[in-house]
């Protein structure tokens, strides 16, 4: 477009022109005005010079575009001509016109050198420099190594082929890259701008790995590499090399394995030939067979580059070379290939079966089913043996072929004795000479007769049954000879039974001896010779003999009634005796069981389901041999020793119940069965009844008795006979309500705790060693602990361990004799555990601990808390004295209960009583003691009328000095007069107190009009006392009570003018700063120490007006103040921010910071920030920043000379109120008719209201005095003290504030 563009334009000029020079008839010629290539084509145009007469180098095969100076005319032609030959003329053949440009293209790829531009036949002073690029344009091969092939020339490896083309002397690499096989390359030897020469370097992958590039040879890809570039030529080029053979193979007609050498190669063979290079495809390859003896020919069949089948056609034996000769050239003598002549037998050979003739070309006298082997040369293959002989009598038919070939004998059952010929045949050439086999019938057995039972089998076979051993039996037949042997085959009936007689086990055994001088060639005579049987399970044989002519029986057959069979009774034997409780080796030891035990006895001679096991009493021995166990132990003589007096001890009786044994399980060698004692013990004679006879153990068993529980005593369900147990239950929801509710519960067990001593007597329990106690859960299988103290035959006593355990257990005894369950359970109840106490309301004391006064609660937490009784809280030097702990609530693993205590006091620890037991926690607490009033005793006579050192006094005036008498006082105890059931009225009066100590209290009656009785209490901290009544009447003291109402209420005003007043002195001393929008006339420091001390004594008040009755006097103003006056510290605090200040000094920072440090620490010591200690900690606190929060201030008026910025109202403001707040002091001592009290009852605040008046004072003389007032703003005379007064207004303060309090010094003034 942009071309376009140019050219509507230069078209218009040319028009113009055109005119022009057509108005004056002068005839001009175009003119080239620029040269144009394509930027997009890749691999084409030129390199620079776009837009320009010159283009560099450029590609051949680009467009060109044309820029003329005029519009140009349809069939304007450009042409290229070169500078150094100008008959050198390339066409630009012309693609479109528009205007005047034009483009073209240029066609000639191979265009090199410079060229100038002609537009038309016009030369034009425009130029184009070409560099022809790589590309081939024809292969060029040698015909002496390689072959013209389609669709590419095949050469051998290290052929010389070129390549023409352009701009190839940039070539670094010839690559070939095939479709099969490994890559090869191509030698450069000559390179020149276009032609390269060079020699192909490349080797095909040998034998199979070659198969790859059947059916034609392999072809390459042909790649040159310039190193920035690769180009493929257009045509392929396929190697050619000499064949390569790395197989030989056949389906049939040779021996061995396949390789490259093949064995015993018969004619006729079709042999495979495996490699590459083998066949060019054109059907040109030969086969060639080459040895000493001659030559051989394989015609080729089929042929592939790497495959070749040819037939073998030779008639001679003897190895041979094989060579493959192919377009490429000449195999190595590699293959070779043995031919083999005509088949021949040179012998016979059997494993079994005939008598002689072993290893000959006769065999001699062999029996039906004989498996002859054929041994010569060229008896590979297909093999074929006939006899000269009717088919229907002997055939020879072939079981195998390798390694040598194999036939079986079979002949018909009329057949009796003959001489066979065999003729063999190897795929159908007979063999030079032919084998003789002399067959011989097999034996016949028809019968057998002996003295067993006669005929009695249920299939009418001729049997015998019942022989015994040694008996002789005649077989009856025929066939029999001297050396014929005679076997008994048992039958089979499972899946097990052998298919021939040959490979039956029993045959390795002769059970019937044959007298060879009784036996005849129909009858042999036999003796029975057996001790074990082969098959004890089975009793039914077959007999079977075996002769020259093989078995009389081949296969077996059980439903074939040819076979006579013979039952044996094999003579019962017991080999062991297995299912002891104890060690039991042989039949000399005795075999201890116990009733219901499993008794297996091992043998021989059991017949199935016809044996069986019985008991006999054996005989009393008076001394029993023990000769041959000097090797045992001392333990094993007593034992034995102990039989022998038992021995001795029993008696027969007639009517003794005999133990039985119940069949189980039986077989020919095992037999197991149950004892059923019958409750007869001790030791008996074993015997095993069988058909076959009798075997007996002498003394063989001994049964046990087994153990019997009656009873088990020693828990707490024996002090209960009636099985009763008495449980407590208290209702959760306050310990004041708490009601108590007795409870009856059934209890079908005994309870037993953790070290309960347990006594199980009964019977049957032997010795320590023999008897075993279990207590398991009725739940699941987990055992009980315990440990066994004592074991006799009649008592077990043990001491239980169960820990945690709790529910009810069964208890079991364990012995040789057998197991009992005591019927009734045990209810295993665990110890209680202690793991942590919690205070709920209790105080923590750094040096007395936990302190609890009457009616704290705590909770204890631990485990096993069931069955709860009690929990106590004991002394710990005295035992003996408790306090309780009412039960509240109480789980398995928490107990909360709330003390109550009245007098007593001291270090107690909490004990838990369960029916399990009891536990105690380490953790102490200190109970502190309630008051109590002993007495109260008047001194003034008169004042009171009666009822003198009492508990009730009657009579009282209004000033009355009263002492009460008591313990438990404490340090800051109230007497408070409360109106109770006497009817005191107008009341109640107030008794203040005067003097305290721990055991009496002087205080002074003040009430105006009232009369009446009222109980009295004294109250400290942690509680109060019994009530004590004091009566009194209005007197002449009334007018003295009604002052005092005054004194107090004018107390209260200045108390809350007080207040007002020092809050408004902060508050005032704000304003200021907002007005003046500066705090440089204020300290920071004394801002800090406000900020802390105010924090700490807001703590401290809060805390005494919560808790009136620890004795600190703290009204409502008190509390006000310190919250307002942090509120006005805040905003001092927020001015700072905003206007700036002269930043903490270093000495506050680290005063506060220890200030800080020690509070903490405190903290730690006391364990609780809620104790009164650490509280008063906070007013010290307090007080510590106040003595030093005036100072600041002080310091800064003395630095700059002057109390400009610091308000005169304030200091008066706060001068005043620390004045009201000593007046109002001052009043509640008048209240109390005590003047000292005005300082010991709140000493910090005393000291606060003289440092308050002290430092105003000061600042009042720094400014009335030492500095003078200071006038109204704008009205200030210049002084030397204006460079102090200029921050408090200049601009720098007010708009800007300094980042950090660092950024100035201590002693430096904003």
């Amino acid at each position: 477009q942009f071309l376009y563009f140019i050219g509507t334009m230069k078209q218009g000029a040319a028009l113009l022109l055109l005119l022009i020079v057509r108005s004056q008839a002068v005839e001009l010629k175009n003119e080239v005005v620029s040269l144009w290539y394509s930027e997009g084509e890749v691999g084409k145009g030129c390199v620079r010079g776009n837009g320009t007469k010159e283009l560099e180098e450029c590609k051949g095969s680009m467009t060109l575009g044309v820029m003329g100076r005029m519009p140009l005319q349809e069939g304007t032609v450009v042409y290229l001509r070169g500078l150094e030959d100008s008959y050198n003329l390339v066409e630009c053949a012309t693609l479109q016109i528009i205007n005047a440009f034009i483009t073209c293209k240029i066609r000639e790829v191979a265009v090199t050198g410079t060229y100038r531009v002609l537009l038309g036949t016009d030369p034009q002073e425009a130029f184009i420099t070409f560099t022809p690029g790589t590309a081939v344009h024809k292969l060029i091969y040698d015909s002496q190594h390689c072959v013209p092939l389609s669709p590419a020339p095949a050469c051998e490896p290290g052929s010389i082929i070129a390549f023409k083309g352009t701009g190839l002397q940039n070539v670094k690499k010839v690559s070939l890259k095939p479709a099969c096989g490994e890559p090869g390359w191509c030698t450069i030897l000559h390179a020149t701008q276009t032609r390269i020469t060079c020699r192909m370097e490349y080797s095909l992958a040998d034998g199979e790995g070659a198969s790859n590039c059947e059916p034609v040879l392999p072809v390459v890809d042909v790649t040159l590499s310039t190193g920035n570039s690769v180009i493929e030529i257009p045509q392929n080029i396929a190697v050619l090399g000499p064949p390569q053979i790395a197989k030989l193979g056949y389906d049939t007609g040779c021996n061995g394995a396949m390789g490259v050498h093949i064995d015993g190669c018969r004619p006729n063979t079709v042999v495979t030939i495996l490699g590459s290079f083998l066949s060019i495809g054109d059907g040109s390859s030969v086969v060639t067979l080459s040895g000493r003896t001659g030559t051989a020919n394989c015609t080729v069949l089929a042929s592939s580059f790497g495959r070749i089948q040819c037939l073998l056609e030779t008639s001679s034996a003897g190895t041979f070379f094989l060579y493959v000769i192919s377009a490429g050239g000449r195999s190595e003598e590699l293959a070779t290939l043995s031919t083999s002549s005509l088949p021949a037998v040179t012998s016979l050979s059997v494993e079994s079966g005939c008598t002689g003739g072993n290893n000959t070309l006769g065999l001699l006298s062999c029996a039906n089913g004989t498996v002859m082997s054929f041994h010569g040369q060229g008896l590979e293959g297909n093999v074929q043996v006939e006899f000269n002989s009717n088919e229907d009598e002997c055939r020879c038919q072939v079981v195998s072929l390798l390694p040598v070939p194999s036939c079986m004998l079979l002949c018909s059952e009329r057949t009796t004795k003959v001489v066979l010929r065999a003729i063999v045949r190897v795929s159908g050439i007979r063999t030079k000479e032919d084998v003789t086999v002399e067959y011989v019938e097999p034996p016949k057995v028809n019968g057998v007769s002996g003295p067993c039972g006669g005929n009695k089998d249920t299939r009418g076979q001729i049997s015998l049954f019942g022989c015994k051993n040694t008996q002789l039996i005649t077989v009856h037949g025929r066939g029999f000879y001297s050396s014929s042997t005679v076997h008994l085959v048992s039958m089979f009936l499972g899946a097990d039974r052998p298919e021939t007689i040959e490979t039956h086990p029993s045959l390795n055994e002769t059970w019937c001896h044959v007298q060879a001088n009784l036996s005849t060639a129909s009858q042999l005579i036999c003796q029975l010779s057996y001790l074990n049987l082969p098959k004890p399970d089975v009793d039914l044989y077959a007999v079977v003999v075996r002769s020259l002519g093989g078995f009389s029986e081949t296969f077996l057959d059980a439903t074939s009634k040819s076979i006579p069979l013979i039952t044996l009774e094999p003579q019962p034997s017991i080999q062991s005796i297995v299912g002891c409780i104890r060690p039991h080796e042989t039949l000399l030891e005795v075999c201890v069981m116990k009733d219901r035990g499993l008794l297996s006895i091992q043998g021989n001679g059991f017949r199935k389901g016809a044996s069986m096991v019985e008991f006999n009493k054996a005989p009393v021995k008076a001394k029993k041999e023990v000769d041959d166990v000097d090797a045992q132990t001392d333990g094993a003589l007593q034992e034995i020793q102990g039989l022998i007096e038992g021995a001795k001890s029993s008696v027969f009786k007639e009517n003794e119940p005999i133990p039985l044994c119940s069949i189980q399980l039986s077989s020919p060698t095992f037999i197991s069965c149950t004892i059923e004692s019958k409750e007869a013990y001790g030791s008996y004679d074993v015997r095993v009844v069988a058909p076959g006879g009798v075997f007996s153990v002498p003394e063989g068993v001994t049964i046990l008795q087994k153990p019997i529980i009656a009873a088990v005593t020693g828990c707490l369900g024996n002090e209960d006979p009636k099985g009763l147990r008495q449980q407590v239950v208290v209702q959760d929801g306050g310990w004041e309500n708490a009601v108590a509710m007795m409870g009856m519960q059934k209890r079908t067990q005994q309870t037993c705790r953790n070290g309960d001593a347990i006594t199980i007597t009964g019977s049957g329990f032997g010795d320590n060693t023999k008897a075993n106690v279990s207590i398991s859960s009725n739940i699941n299988t987990q055992l009980v602990n315990f440990t066994t103290t004592a074991v006799t035959d009649e008592m077990i006593i043990i001491q239980l361990n169960h820990g945690k355990l709790r529910g009810e257990h069964k208890i079991a005894v364990h012995t040789e004799g057998g197991d009992e369950v005591y019927s009734n359970s045990i209810d295993l109840v665990p110890n209680p555990a202690v793991h942590t106490l919690v205070s709920i309301d209790c105080f923590t004391h750094k040096t007395t601990g936990i302190e609890c006064k009457s009616g704290s609660i705590i909770e204890l937490l631990g485990d096993s808390f069931n069955d709860l009784q009690a929990v106590k809280l004991v002394k710990t030097d005295n035992q003996s004295v408790m306090a309780p702990c009412v039960i509240m609530n109480a789980t398995d693993a928490k107990i909360r209960c709330r003390v109550k205590h009245s007098y007593e006091s001291g270090r107690f620890y909490p004990k838990v009583v369960t029916t399990g037991g009891s536990a105690a926690h380490s953790t102490m607490l200190n109970l502190i003691p309630l008051p109590r009033i002993r007495s109260i005793v008047y001194k003034a006579a008169g004042h009171c009328r009666e009822g003198n050192n009492t508990r009730a006094v009657s009579g009282c005036m209004s000033g009355t000095t009263l002492t009460i008498v008591g313990d438990n006082f404490g340090s800051n105890p109230v007497v408070t007069l409360k109106a109770g059931g006497a009817g005191g009225k107008n009341g109640p009066p107030e008794c203040w107190v005067m003097e305290i100590t721990e055991n009496m209290i002087i205080c002074r009656l003040d009430h105006t009009s009232a009369a009446g009785a009222f109980e009295t209490y004294v109250r400290h901290a942690y509680g109060e006392s019994e009530k004590a009544l004091i009566s009194v009447i209005p007197g002449n003291l009334y007018l003295l009570l009604k002052n005092t109402k005054l004194v107090l209420a004018v107390s209260n005003i200045v108390g809350w003018i007080c207040t007002v007043v020092w809050t408004g002195s902060l508050a005032m001393l704000a304003v200021s700063n907002e007005i003046n929008k500066s705090t440089a006339g204020v300290a920071t420091d004394m801002v800090v120490y406000n900020a802390l001390g105010l924090l700490c004594w807001s703590a401290y008040v809060i805390y005494f007006y919560v808790y009136p009755e620890l004795g600190v006097p703290i009204i409502i103003q008190d509390v006000l103040y310190p919250i307002l006056t942090y509120l006005v510290v805040l905003l001092f605090i927020s001015q700072l921010w905003r206007f700036g200040g002269q930043g903490v000094t270093s000495f506050a920072k680290a005063y506060c910071f220890a200030l800080v440090l020690f509070l903490m620490r405190k903290a730690i010591s006391e364990g609780s920030v809620s104790s009164p200690d650490f509280v008063s900690t906070l007013a010290r606190i307090h007080l510590a920043c106040a003595v030093v929060k005036y100072m600041p201030q002080v310091h800064l008026n003395w630095v700059r000379k002057s109390t400009e910025g610091y308000s005169i109202a304030a200091v008066w403001l706060d001068f005043a109120g620390g004045a009201l707040l000593l007046l109002q002091m001052f009043f509640d001592g008048v209240i109390r008719h005590k003047w000292s009290l005005m300082i010991t009852l709140n000493f910090p605040k005393f000291l606060l209201c003289c440092e308050v008046i002290m430092f105003n004072l000061i600042y009042a003389f720094q400014h009335y005095f030492l500095y003078g007032p200071v006038p109204p703003i704008g009205k200030q005379e210049p002084s030397p003290r204006d460079s102090y007064r200029e921050p408090l207004f200049t601009d720098s303060l007010i708009k800007k504030r300094p980042k950090r309090s660092s950024d100035c010094d201590d002693n430096t003034l904003p």
